[in-house]
Parts: structure tokens; C-alpha cells; sequence
């Protein structure tokens, strides 16, 4: 199947640069103690021209904010930070690139485009403030994963009081929702409030 010859032809590449696959399936290569870059390869199948469209995302993962939401949300953590390529290039747009085969070329261009664009940022945010500081800024990230993985770095950093207001927050804007996702974060709310009382 065209797809699968894709994906692992772009894959062996990435390997290259000691990316490995992660038990969850995903691309990760370390950095520093604690914190990986992600790479995301999204497929397009979906069109008549039988040509597979990748539109790679990059990203990094804190493990110990990851971590920590699996303990406290009941659910396994996942990307800290993330964006598509396309944004960081000079085209700062979505960008696809189009298979027709598995062109071992075409996927070390892919490869190369990681390296040159993607690899000096997420390395640049290898760090527990410059995780707080993209999330702050909704830099990428969006709003639900930013209201668990904030929270969570200011309960790492010792900032109790930058902690609980942002929950309060949190809570605030949506106070009047019923719905399941509302719901499981009041539980991930209440759980990281025991957490830092504990933590007295």
C-alpha cells in the first residue's frame, strides 16, 4: 500500500537523525534530560489522483508535564508543544508535500525541511520556562491542551499562586458547562489543587 511505503521510507530518514518510534506510535528524539522533539506525519488520502499528501508536524514533549496530566487526568499525556511545518518555513502556510511514490528523494526533501526549519526551534524550547513562555503566548498550542499543560508547568516551577489562578480561570469560563470535557477537567482541576495542598 502506497501510504504505508510513505510513511516508512520517510521514517527510515528521520531514524537517521535518532528518531525512534515511541511505545504510542509516535515519531520522538531526545534532546536534553526530559524533553524530545515530536515529529507528526498527517496523511492525506483522501484524493483522486491516488497522490499521498504529508503535512509533517513538529513539536516537543515535556515528560514530566506529560506525565504528570496522565496521573492526574486519568488519560496518557501527549505533546507539549506543536505546529505544522508549513508555518515555520517562509511560507508560513500549510504546507503539503505530494507523493506519487515512495520517492526516496522527495522523503529525504521532506526530512531535510524538519532539520533546516523545525529542529532549531523545538531545541530552542528545551526548557521548562520556554514551555511556560509558549503557552502563555498560545504559541503552539490551543486552548484545551493549554489548560491542562499550563497549570502543570506552574505546579513544576513552584509558582502556586500563577497555578491556581489559572485554574481559577479555567474553571471560571466554564462554569456553566455540563458537557464531558468540562467535566473531566474539573476532576484534572480538583485532583492538581489536592496535589499542591499536599505539596505544602
Amino acid at each position: 500500500m502506497l501510504v504505508k511505503d510513505v510513511l516508512r521510507s520517510v521514517k527510515s530518514f528521520l531514524k537517521e537523525d535518532g528518531f525512534y518510534t515511541s511505545i504510542h506510535g509516535v515519531l520522538l528524539r531526545p534532546i536534553c534530560p526530559g524533553f524530545e522533539m515530536f515529529v507528526g506525519l498527517n496523511t492525506a488520502t483522501h484524493r483522486g489522483d491516488g497522490v499521498i499528501g504529508i503535512n509533517p508536524v513538529v513539536g516537543l514533549r515535556d515528560s514530566a508535564v506529560e506525565n504528570l496530566i496522565a496521573e492526574l487526568a486519568g488519560h496518557r499525556g501527549s505533546v507539549t508543544l506543536s505546529i505544522s511545518l508549513g508555518y515555520l518555513m517562509p511560507e508560513r502556510r500549510y504546507v503539503e508535500w505530494e507523493f506519487g511514490t515512495a520517492d526516496p528523494v522527495l522523503a529525504a526533501s521532506l526530512r531535510d525541511n524538519i532539520r533546516m526549519f523545525g529542529y532549531p526551534l523545538i531545541e530552542s524550547l528545551a526548557s521548562r520556562g520556554a514551555v511556560a513562555d509558549a503557552l502563555k503566548d498560545n504559541r503552539m498550542t490551543f486552548n484545551e491542551s493549554r489548560a491542562y499543560r499550563l497549570p502543570v508547568v506552574y505546579f513544576l516551577q513552584g509558582k502556586k499562586d500563577l497555578l491556581i489562578q489559572d485554574l481559577r480561570n479555567q474553571l471560571d469560563a466554564m462554569h456553566d458547562r455540563t458537557d464531558m470535557a468540562a467535566m473531566e477537567y474539573r476532576i484534572f482541576a480538583e485532583r492538581l489543587e489536592s496535589k499542591v495542598r499536599n505539596a505544602d
